[in-house]
């Protein structure tokens, strides 16, 4: 059995936040498609709603990275104090 007592805050949260940002690209191209219909059919709802899921993935970035340093932080104190998340790792054969 195995506890996790302690995350690198600053490590993970950039790894996360940066993973999530290319996720995140997908609801860009959603955005885009969502812009130029907008454009082309004089809908300004289409357009604001393009335009925000175009500059969805740059707002995720920064504050996915902020909210994660703090939850691991959290995380942390609350392993220090009552014990961290158990895993249990079993070898496995290879053939």
């Amino acid at each position: 059995m195995k506890e996790i007592v302690r995350i690198d805050s600053r490590q993970s949260a950039k790894i996360i936040a940066i993973t999530g940002f290319f996720i995140m690209l997908i609801f860009g191209l959603i955005g885009l498609i969502l812009l130029l219909t907008g454009l082309a059919s004089d809908s300004a709802y289409t357009l604001y709603m393009g335009l925000a899921y175009l500059l969805l993935p740059f707002l995720y970035l920064p504050l996915g990275y902020f909210l994660l340093r703090f939850y691991f932080w959290i995380y942390n104190q609350c392993a220090a104090r009552w014990g961290g998340i158990r895993i249990e790792f079993k070898d496995k054969e290879m053939q």
